[in-house]
């Protein structure tokens, strides 16, 4: 399934493309990029957003950094 899609999947580190397949790109913003997704073992479809380290390299930066983790906290809690 999905066997076309390697050189995307290049892209991110191991540990998650051993447990999902990276889709397509659904959009990019400020801070990273989203994701469409799939978990391998159950094919299950996830959105997964990669936000760029460099977003966070300044010490002006420290708000973002809290908007991100805030982001976070509230999408764990959300059933989507």
């Amino acid at each position: 399934m999905f066997t076309c899609l390697k050189p995307l999947e290049d892209q991110f580190p191991v540990a998650v493309t051993s447990k999902y397949t990276i889709f397509r790109s659904l959009g990019r913003g400020a801070c990273g990029e989203v994701y469409q997704v799939f978990e391998r073992e159950s094919c299950q479809q996830y959105a997964m957003k990669v936000v760029q380290k460099k977003s966070f390299s300044f010490p002006t930066r420290n708000g973002l950094c809290n908007r991100v983790q805030s982001e976070v906290e509230i999408l764990k809690k959300l059933n989507h």
